[in-house]
């Protein structure tokens, strides 16, 4: 069996709940679940992913794309899950 060792605090709302926690700490939740599924051999799965976020970085910054702001990203995440 798996025992969750997380820091983290939750809040009650399932859906929501990453999405109430500060920046910090939706990183860090995101990192223990990458980890807990993660396996050794997937090395080559993590390098290629990281390839993709350098590439991704350098075209926003070729393009100037600022992104969205969170608030209307978390708007229409909360939208899209309302209508599930």
């Amino acid at each position: 069996s798996h025992h969750c060792v997380s820091t983290l605090r939750l809040p009650p709302n399932p859906e929501c709940a990453p999405l109430e926690l500060t920046p910090a700490d939706r990183l860090r939740l995101a990192t223990e679940l990458i980890d807990s599924v993660e396996e050794p051999e997937e090395s080559k799965w993590a390098a290629a992913w990281a390839a993709e976020l350098d590439r991704r970085v350098e075209e926003a910054e070729r393009n100037g794309d600022r992104g969205r702001p969170w608030d209307e990203v978390r708007a229409e995440l909360l939208r899209d899950l309302a209508a599930r």
